[in-house]
């Protein structure tokens, strides 16, 4: 052992002598040894899948020189057994995020969230980063990718050794990789202020980038965009941090559309989303803070325990197995662990679950330095890589094996006494001089060894071990006429041996203890299945086309009697458009048939006996399924922006919202500002991906605002600085928008060098061009009067004003320039600028033939959306059938997409409702909800899914009691769901929704 650790002693020696920089002047006399060390009988894992038992490692000037079994070894190096060492290559940490450096007040950016040319210093003599390296190096790391951590664009990462050598060493490679995330940090600039915002921030930053570097002569100095540019060009790695599940989805779909394969650094949910296709050829990094179980031990907080919570803490630790099973390419991080010191039980809980070895290995090693492109470099220990050790005395795996050094560029690190981790319990053969036995029992007590002799006599005799400066001291009194005997030695492998004076001893371990310590318990659990979204009402089969015949049904067609006869070439009994005792034939996702005595071989038959089919519901003005934040307000045109980024599946209200017969719905940016951002038409497609939510064949829509919301006439004394701050401010806020637009388009037909892509512009382009619909938030008719004239202006028309409380005084105005009106039922004097709101609005509006509908603008509202249309009957005297278009076919048509959806007429989309009564009946319960020919919900299933979801949360907690609170992980979050509406600032606005 001593010589072990003279020759460590050795080579730490002569590595610091060649570990000076040779750029750095001479200091004393100039020493030419070169470090030469060899590894001896050692288990050496070169990398991931391959074990060489009883191995040598060749190390010359801090690099591999070779490396095998029966290697002839030199005569100049230095040799160091190690017949217990179990030698890895040093662990990679490629996600260590460091406080960012004090930004300097010229960054180049217009916006301070934006700088990736930020770099961080790296210097072991500096007490923070030598105890950040210390830290790590302690755990076996010898290698991390150390980033700033504030901003959007962050800045570059650099790859750095632990070591605490020279700075100039330990930089490995120092623009390794771009850092981004959807965080703005500390930035004093207000923009932006949402998810949808940061994204088109990024998009346009890169769109930016791009055309910066291809300017002969940039109008102006930004390094912001030269940095950006030289890094795509240079491809080095974008690393995008994911705040949660859904962005991993989103970070993919931005770099399919920039070309640009982020590695993303994951959430820890991707087994919520590896069978969904979402996050397919996705490169992860995997944090491994598994959560603790939710708190239990009485009957309240058990009842309390959230389903999802639960969940998370169960699938965890499975998240490593799910993601390799689904052969997705993953490294692991440690950010997130109280302690660093926990992953390597993090990891023993992922292997329990199924995670393989060798995939566990290669995420800390190969994996990340491939990405990095050091492969070869570092990660392994083959000819040519650093001498980045790992050395432990057994399986890096094995939860009772310690890491006894890491060696960084072939110097030695100590971590572990070699002596004081390779005592092993058991029971040994004991010879002495004085004393002989073959039951000499070892056992481990904490950190301290307790022994026993047993002996043939009534009492065993016990030994007192203690660890002294490198030796095991047993003390021990064989009987009372004898003194104390003290022995002293040190473990090799199963033989522990020294000399009491001049004699040897030796004890020789020949088996286990026959009361074993106690068996680590692995962290294995059968999970049931996992519904998708991951919320209690998700679905674990995602619905299927099926063939349905919906039999002897009410059926509202929203089709004129003559037109409806013509197209079935028959005369049923059919008055307002309602066919009573009707057949509907659904197939291929599609309305094939309706009429009376239908028949379909095969079909799926729904007996509609004493219920009422109608189209399903559209919901022109919606905020759910919307996430981090409705409004992007801090700039008067955020046309660039896209709520089409932000959608957020597991939104529990769309599931709510079927129950309410709703199946399509536009998401609606804010009223914050009078151009807002992008708007995006969805079907209520539960248990489908955000991406696969997305009504391909509906055209662009974006939101205006007028009125009160606009101008901050009630956001309080802070917000008085953003123009506009009136009416007539407003006005000239979009004028000038279209009239920039207008000069946009002249220097782009131009082409040349002078033109650079503005997103804000191109969305204002497009509604120019009658590429993209206008829908207006608006309450007072001068103002409504105002927009349509500044329209026609420009020579085109705005397609919606929505709630349009005045609509009924300017209804002449709004049929003449070809608006739609979606307006409330009889909501009133909530504000001062509805004080004239009246609920006969829709119905006069409806009368003087402007297409009118009801919209919900709110996550209750929209379940109710069938009543809603009911109050246009009591208020107005509309007809049934007129009612019931307020929330079908005449916001179908508002939206440009009544050829698809809005009515039951032949190769129409299948979107269709089943009611139990008379569907504007407050007694009416929607019994099924079909999109695209596929039944998203049905009521009958709803006693069986609680059932479901009761049984699972049981089974759950009844686990969680049985784990209790002995891990060491963080406790998971709870999810919210966001309750937005059209003048929500914040972020977050949350619902509890277990």
């Amino acid at each position: 052992m001593k010589r072990i650790l003279w020759g460590i002693l050795i080579s730490t020696t002569l590595s610091l002598l060649q570990a000076q920089p040779i750029t750095h002047p001479l200091k004393g006399v100039n020493q030419t040894t070169e470090t030469r060390i060899a590894l001896t009988q050692i288990t050496l894992i070169p990398e991931p899948g391959k074990k060489i038992p009883n191995a040598t490692l060749l190390i010359q000037n801090g690099k591999i020189l070779n490396a095998g079994t029966n290697l002839p070894i030199p005569k100049d190096f230095v040799v160091h057994p190690m017949p217990n060492a179990w030698v890895y290559p040093g662990l990679i940490e490629l996600w260590a995020p460091q406080p960012a450096p004090a930004s300097p007040e010229n960054l180049g950016c217009w916006n301070p969230a934006v700088h990736p040319q930020t770099a961080l210093p790296w210097d072991p003599s500096d007490k923070t980063m030598s105890e950040t390296a210390k830290k790590y190096r302690n755990e076996g790391f010898t290698t991390l990718l150390v980033a700033p951590n504030d901003g959007i664009f962050r800045g570059k990462a650099s790859l750095v050794h632990t070591g605490s050598q020279h700075a100039v060493l330990e930089m490995l490679k120092p623009n390794s990789a771009s850092i981004l995330t959807f965080e703005k940090g500390k930035s004093p600039e207000e923009y932006p202020s949402s998810l949808m915002g940061a994204l088109a921030l990024i998009r346009q930053t890169f769109s930016d980038a791009d055309w910066y570097g291809k300017h002969p002569n940039p109008p102006e100095y930004n390094p912001c965009l030269k940095t950006l540019h030289e890094d795509r060009s240079a491809k080095i790695p974008f690393l995008f941090q994911a705040s949660n599940i859904n962005d991993v989805a989103r970070i993919k779909i931005l770099g399919d559309e920039l070309n640009l394969p982020f590695i993303i650094r994951g959430s820890g949910r991707e087994y919520e989303r590896t069978s969904s296709g979402e996050i397919q050829n996705t490169k992860l990094i995997l944090p491994l803070h598994f959560p603790l179980p939710p708190e239990t031990g009485s009957l309240e907080k058990e009842k309390s325990a959230s389903l999802f919570v639960l969940r998370h803490w169960a699938w965890a630790p499975s998240n490593p197995y799910e993601v390799e099973k689904a052969g997705l390419s993953f490294a692991f991080t440690t950010d997130g662990l109280k302690n660093i010191s926990q992953f390597r039980s993090m990891i023993r809980k992922a292997l329990d679950r199924g995670l393989s070895e060798e995939k566990a290995l290669a995420a800390l090693t190969t994996q990340p330095a491939a990405w990095l492109g050091m492969e070869g470099k570092i990660g392994t220990l083959n000819p040519g890589a650093f001498a980045d050790l790992a050395i432990f005395n057994g399986d890096l795996f094995d939860p009772e094996s310690h890491l006894l050094e890491t060696w960084i560029q072939g110097k030695a690190y100590p971590v572990s006494d070699p002596g004081l981790v390779q005592a092993k319990e058991g029971v040994y053969t004991f010879r002495s001089a004085n004393l002989t036995t073959d039951s000499f029992l070892i056992k481990k007590q904490g950190k301290s060894l307790k022994g026993e002799f047993k002996l043939s006599g009534p009492k065993n005799l016990p030994v007192k071990i203690e660890y002294q400066a490198g030796l095991w001291e047993l003390s021990f009194t064989p009987d009372s006429t004898s003194g104390m005997r003290l022995l002293s030695g040190t473990f090799s492998g199963d033989t522990l041996r020294g000399f009491q004076g001049n004699q040897p001893w030796t004890a020789i371990r020949s088996g286990n203890l026959e009361t074993p310590s106690k068996e680590v318990k692995k962290d294995t659990i059968s999970l049931p299945p996992l519904p998708y979204p991951n919320r209690a009402w998700g679905t674990y089969e995602t619905p299927q086309e099926n063939t349905y015949l919906i039999r002897n049904v009410q059926i509202w067609t929203n089709v004129e009697d003559s037109v409806f006869t013509a197209r079935l070439g028959l005369n049923p009994d059919l008055t307002g458009g309602i066919l009573t005792g009707g057949d509907v034939l659904i197939s291929n996702g599609k309305i094939q048939k309706a009429g009376k005595n239908l028949s379909a071989p095969g079909a799926i038959e729904v007996d509609g006996s004493g219920m009422h089919l109608t189209p399903g519901i559209i919901d022109e003005h919606s905020h759910i399924a919307i996430e981090r934040g409705v409004n992007e307000g801090t700039q008067a045109i955020t046309a660039e922006v896209r709520i089409g980024d932000a959608v957020r599946a597991e939104d529990l209200n769309i599931f709510r919202q079927l129950s309410g017969g709703v199946t399509t719905s536009q998401l609606l940016h804010g009223s914050a500002n009078p151009i807002g951002g992008q708007s995006a038409i969805i079907k209520l497609r539960w248990g489908m991906p955000a991406a696969s939510l997305i009504m391909k064949e509906a055209p662009g829509f974006i939101k205006f605002a007028l009125g009160e919301n606009v101008k901050q006439s009630n956001w309080g004394d802070s917000h008085t600085t953003r123009f506009p701050q009136s009416r007539p401010g407003v006005e000239q806020v979009i004028e000038d928008g279209f009239q920039r637009a207008l000069a946009y388009d002249k220097l782009k037909a131009t082409g040349g060098t002078a033109f650079r892509k503005d997103l804000e512009l191109e969305t204002l382009s497009e509604i120019l061009k009658n590429k993209r619909y206008i829908t207006c938030h608006s309450y007072v008719q001068s103002e409504i009067t105002m927009l349509m004239r500044l329209a026609e202006k420009y020579n085109f028309r705005i397609n919606t004003f929505t709630h349009v409380l005045e609509g009924y005084k300017i209804a002449d105005k709004l049929k003449a320039h070809g608006a739609s009106a979606s307006s409330f039922s009889d909501w009133w004097a909530y504000k001062y600028e509805v004080i004239d709101a009246i609920p006969y609005n829709g119905a006069l509006l409806t009368r003087a033939g402007v297409n009118t509908g009801f919209n919900s603008d709110d996550a209750e509202m929209g379940r109710r959306l069938n009543q809603e249309a009911a109050k246009a009957i009591k208020y107005g005297g509309l007809t049934e059938a007129e009612a019931l278009k307020l929330v079908t076919l005449n916001p179908a048509k508002m939206l440009k997409i009544d050829q698809y959806v809005g009515s039951i007429e032949p190769g129409k989309q299948a979107d269709v409702v089943l009611w139990s009564d008379h569907p504007l009946s407050i007694y009416a319960v929607a019994q099924k909800t079909w999109i695209d020919g596929k039944l998203f919900y049905d009521v009958a299933d709803l006693q069986e899914r609680h059932q479901k979801i009761t049984q699972e949360k049981n089974w759950l907690l009844q686990r969680a009691i049985e784990a209790g609170r002995n891990g060491t992980a963080e406790q998971t979050e709870d999810i919210h769901d966001n309750r937005y509406h059209c003048d929500t600032l914040e972020q977050d606005a949350h619902e509890d929704a277990h």
